[in-house]
């Protein structure tokens, strides 16, 4: 049995991967060729049957797969075979993948005189999502063959990153009971800032709130960072004078917020020491300020 992981379906938006369960998900593998003789590497080499996992770019892997069915190697010379292929011998539907795939790679090597043919074959998956994401460390598109199989576990190798993946959004859009039709009034907090340095793909740094709370918040600093950092102050190799917040300003939240540039440099020194650490112990300490800054998050956690 082969094991590879695949990039997600670029025709798979957030909002049908947070209705996806189970169930069959088409998958449309394209290669772009100079050469009529050559057949494209990789991909090409599944079989029915073959395990595959589908990740988020930079995120994790969200479901699991088994090849039901694939499809002879389509050798297109021309725009005539292309638009015959689409129209009339695609066996599967993916619209948005052949609008990008024509105007972003096919036009331009035709245009600059460097097309030759484009060979195209399609694969059928039965996927199932994961209750877990697995997190992994693999940013670039495409695939990469696994030597067996991937272990479904809350444990991750992902490098940290400000950013907000999609999957992670919508699993805690669905924690919360949030319906799609707020969406646009709610946002997910960062709660240590992510302009400070703190992440967004774990999601013990993330919680939902309504705009304006967001907003009022801003990039200050929840006074639960200095808290909790104090608490591990060994570990962190933090001095004393790493938590004294003098000439600090206090806002709109009493002693809960803090604000000013004093504050924020100290807070940057910190977060920067906590993200240095084993990952597991990163996400709890992140999680404990959650708690203290956010206390009712403690009910759904």
């Amino acid at each position: 049995m082969n094991y590879h992981i695949l990039i997600r379906d670029p025709a798979l938006n957030s909002r049908q991967f947070k209705s996806l369960k189970s169930g069959t998900l088409w998958y449309v593998q394209d290669a772009l060729v100079k050469n009529r003789n050559t057949n494209p590497k990789g991909l090409f080499s599944l079989e029915v049957g073959d395990t595959v996992y589908l990740y988020e770019k930079g995120f994790a892997v969200w479901a699991k797969s088994i090849i039901l069915e694939k499809t002879d190697m389509y050798v297109l010379k021309n725009m005539e075979e292309i638009k015959d292929f689409i129209l009339t011998k695609r066996q599967y539907e993916n619209s948005a993948f052949w609008g990008e795939t024509i105007v972003d790679k096919i036009f331009p090597k035709m245009n600059n005189g460097e097309f030759k043919a484009y060979k195209v074959f399609e694969l059928k998956l039965k996927a199932t999502k994961l209750d877990n994401p697995i997190f992994i460390q693999m940013n670039q598109g495409g695939y990469r063959k696994l030597t067996g199989p991937l272990i479904e576990s809350d444990h991750t190798y992902a490098k940290l990153d400000p950013k907000i993946p999609s999957a992670l959004r919508y699993k805690i859009f669905d924690k919360f009971k949030i319906h799609s039709e707020n969406m646009h009034i709610i946002d997910i907090d960062h709660v240590v800032p992510k302009s400070l340095g703190g992440p967004g793909n774990i999601e013990e740094n993330l919680i939902p709130v309504g705009g304006s709370v967001n907003r009022i918040k801003s990039n200050n600093v929840p006074k639960a960072l200095f808290d909790i950092a104090k608490k591990y102050q060994k570990i962190l190799e933090l001095k004393d004078s790493d938590f004294d917040l003098k000439n600090i300003t206090r806002k709109d939240y009493g002693d809960h917020l803090l604000g000013g540039e004093n504050v924020k440099q100290k807070a940057k020194k910190i977060i920067s020491k906590i993200n240095a650490l084993d990952f597991a112990k990163v996400k709890e300490i992140y999680n404990e300020i959650r708690f203290i800054y956010y206390p009712s998050s403690r009910n759904l956690y």
